[in-house]
């Protein structure tokens, strides 16, 4: 058992009112695990996995404590992978005739392989290599 009001365990059989505060809002030890998974279980669906195993380890569930962290770091080593903010290639469109052309370089001026002139690429596109 447990009280709903001071949070203190209560290791007595059968109590009816709490033996620290005096309180008769008790709470039956299977209610208090279930609404723990309950909320253990919203910290997985929002990828907060660290924080689900320490959830699991309150309650002395080591194998679920042991996945959660399996996945903690799975999605970081997914993470470190990713690289964010910078992209490979981009394309532009020739200022003379419309064709789209593939940029891989930092070269500021290009040649249009369409119609064969030259034009100057923005440094904001630049920033984007």
């Amino acid at each position: 058992m447990k009280c709903a009001d001071c949070g203190e365990e209560i290791l007595q059989k059968d109590p009816w009112k709490c033996p620290y505060c005096g309180s008769a809002n008790l709470i039956s030890s299977k209610d208090v695990v279930s609404t723990s998974i309950a909320e253990i279980e919203k910290l997985e669906k929002a990828g907060r996995y660290e924080a689900a195993a320490l959830g699991y380890e309150e309650l002395e569930m080591w194998d679920e404590a042991k996945d959660c962290r399996r996945m903690a770091k799975t999605r970081h080593a997914i993470s470190t992978k990713i690289k964010f903010g910078k992209v490979s290639t981009i394309s532009m469109e020739c200022p003379y005739c419309s064709a789209s052309q593939p940029l891989s370089s930092k070269n500021n001026k290009v040649k249009c392989k369409q119609c064969g002139k030259k034009y100057l690429i923005p440094k904001k596109a630049l920033r984007l290599l």
